[in-house]
């Protein structure tokens, strides 16, 4: 594994769609948010922490919650934020 320019947005985006059948068969919303974020990184191990921080967020949800991911460039860094939501 190498350090390449990838696009955090665009991995996000994978993560979530690679999720799409386990939100759906618990009945958890996933929405992604942001814009494109260029990063310098190992796209294989973002790949991973993305798709494992949105897993946990499906997985310990409740039927009807949510999970909201957003991928942006900050203050001179690029960042995924995961929020869930809990319906009760």
């Amino acid at each position: 594994m190498k350090w390449e320019d990838c696009d955090l947005y665009r991995i996000t985006e994978n993560a979530v769609d690679s999720l799409e059948v386990a939100a759906t068969a618990l009945d958890v919303e996933v929405t992604i948010g942001g814009s494109d974020a260029p990063i310098r990184a190992i796209p294989q191990l973002l790949y991973s922490i993305v798709y494992n921080l949105c897993d946990n967020g499906i997985k310990y949800n409740h039927s009807g919650g949510s999970v909201e991911v957003n991928s942006e460039v900050g203050k001179g860094t690029d960042l995924t934020s995961i929020k869930r939501q809990l319906v009760s």
